[in-house]
């Protein structure tokens, strides 16, 4: 089962290492395939994202799911809704969601959710 997340960001140096490591420590029997969408930031958002991105893909992030896999997108300042819609596009998970950069997930929140679709595959969850 793979989980997609995007998170659109906008100057969010502050708080974007703490989401970013909220979704990426997660633990139990999924996949995670996570989107950050840049839209234009003029702070050291893009430099944050980028180092988790670089650790991700040369393995030197510890993973405690089954994959890990993260997109950094950056764009012209357009606006959070257009960072989402074009996070949303690169989704291919089977559960889809997103966390604004400001907030986090808590420790095993995608475990629960994971087990949750798990138990009821045939509900129409929309």
């Amino acid at each position: 089962m793979r989980i997609s997340i995007i998170t659109p960001a906008y100057n969010m140096e502050r708080w974007i290492a703490e989401t970013i490591e909220s979704v990426i420590s997660q633990e139990g029997d999924f996949e995670i395939e996570y989107i950050l969408v840049d839209d234009g930031s003029g702070d050291k958002t893009a430099d944050i994202i980028r180092s988790y991105e670089s650790r991700i893909k040369s393995g030197t992030y510890p993973i405690r799911c089954n994959a890990v896999s993260m997109t950094y997108v950056h764009q012209q300042n357009a606006g959070a809704v257009v960072a989402m819609n074009t996070g949303f596009a690169k989704m291919t998970g089977e559960i889809c969601t997103w966390v604004d950069a400001d907030n986090t997930f808590e420790p095993h929140a995608f475990a629960k959710i994971a087990t949750v679709f798990r138990t009821y595959p045939y509900r129409d969850w929309e």
